[in-house]
């Protein structure tokens, strides 16, 4: 089952560059997507922080899943079952019903994921 949590309040051909993906101390990283405003022209910054991760990965153009595409483009969503995710909770110890498998598609990839615990979502 996937669970839509974030639908991106732009088309990602918008996107001034590709999004950043910052690695941050802790197990978090940081999705930065810059966009131009149709309205005014105006560059608008939206950021997201994965948190307490286990494992991410990212991939391009046509090594892209096309569950993924048709499922996660522009949007992020929690996929329930996985098998990305049971082999990495598999090795977990405890703890394992806590975490979640996120995942986002843009224009031609990336396509990022994350096994992780939370998510703070841009307003």
């Amino acid at each position: 089952m996937i669970k839509i949590l974030y639908k991106i309040p732009f088309s990602s051909g918008l996107l001034l560059s590709s999004p950043i993906l910052n690695i941050l101390p802790g197990r978090q990283c940081s999705l930065v997507c810059d966009y131009e405003n149709e309205e005014n022209g105006e560059t608008v910054q939206i950021k997201t922080l994965f948190t307490d991760i286990v494992a991410f990965k990212c991939t391009y153009l046509y090594a892209l899943d096309v569950f993924l595409i048709k499922n996660a483009y522009e949007k992020i969503v929690e996929l329930e079952q996985s098998e990305w995710k049971s082999e990495v909770l598999n090795r977990l110890a405890k703890e394992r019903e806590a975490y979640k498998h996120l995942a986002i598609v843009f224009d031609d990839g990336p396509c990022y994921e994350f096994i992780c615990k939370d998510i703070d979502i841009p307003d």
